[in-house]
């Protein structure tokens, strides 16, 4: 649950620096709404782990399966729920919460997206909670480097959006985070420099006028980055020259992105997605 509030901590203090007051408003007012859905979808994960492990412990794996076939339904299930509710509530949320218009429109905007995502959070509780229960912690690990390889093929999509849809205020904001790369690479921050390159990915994805897409791929880069405790090279490259290289790639597409060069910009991206 710690590393889920963090997200949202984490997205304030971004919006904060690179959007304004205003977005920093409409996050941390949305958030409330994200804290409840958690603590929900953290009651679902709970109460799995402890009836299905109890299950295996007596020896029945039939009685934990069918116990985590239903949670998983329930998870699901309840999802879509909370993403219903939650967009019959949000006018009136931000209303009672006397917000300007401003604010409300940005959290409205911002609490859309993440709400088509929910059912997928959920329904990630539950069949995690079921790994768990049963003492398997590699399964979920797997899971989990498949969200990454579904993420670097949505890499190319995002992309072409980038290229069509990048307004010059969308640029600037892009050469900032990388900007915050360098300097973490100048400190040697490796933490600092994974966060702000998460960042980055996630800024490019705002970029895009598909809310479907935008909210798969910010959903999928939180749960990438609530298990990610490090950030190491691919090759036997010290890791300095890594996170440098990375950052020089990243400045390119960048540059690839405000020049409309497309193959530039899907030969920069192949090229992150193989060396990464």
């Amino acid at each position: 649950m710690a590393c889920h509030f963090s997200f949202n901590l984490i997205d304030s203090i971004w919006v904060g620096r690179l959007i304004g007051p205003a977005a920093l408003a409409a996050v941390s007012t949305a958030g409330f709404y994200i804290w409840v859905a958690l603590s929900l979808g953290e009651m679902v994960e709970i109460g799995l782990i402890a009836v299905a492990a109890r299950r295996h412990g007596e020896g029945n794996p039939e009685r934990a399966a069918r116990a985590a076939a239903a949670a998983v339904a329930y998870a699901l299930m309840a999802g879509f729920v909370v993403s219903i509710a939650g967009w019959l509530v949000m006018g009136s949320m931000f209303r009672v919460m006397k917000v300007p218009s401003e604010v409300a429109t940005l959290g409205h905007a911002y609490l859309s997206t993440w709400l088509l995502g929910a059912p997928l959070v959920f329904g990630f509780f539950a069949i995690e909670a079921t790994f768990r229960a049963a003492g398997d912690t590699r399964t979920p690990f797997l899971m989990l480097a498949g969200s990454v390889c579904f993420s670097i093929a949505l890499d190319p999509l995002l992309i072409e959006d980038a290229l069509w849809y990048a307004s010059p205020a969308d640029i600037a904001e892009l050469r900032e985070i990388i900007s915050d790369m360098a300097a973490a690479v100048d400190r040697y921050d490796p933490t600092g420099f994974v966060h702000a390159n998460w960042q980055l990915h996630a800024r490019i994805a705002a970029v895009s006028p598909s809310p479907v897409l935008r909210s798969l791929y910010v959903n999928l880069l939180d749960q990438i980055e609530s298990h990610t405790l490090d950030v190491l090279p691919a090759s036997d490259h010290p890791l300095p020259e890594y996170i440098a290289e990375r950052q020089v790639l990243h400045a390119a597409i960048i540059d690839a992105l405000d020049d409309r060069d497309r193959d530039r910009a899907l030969r920069l991206i192949a090229e992150h997605n193989t060396s990464s």
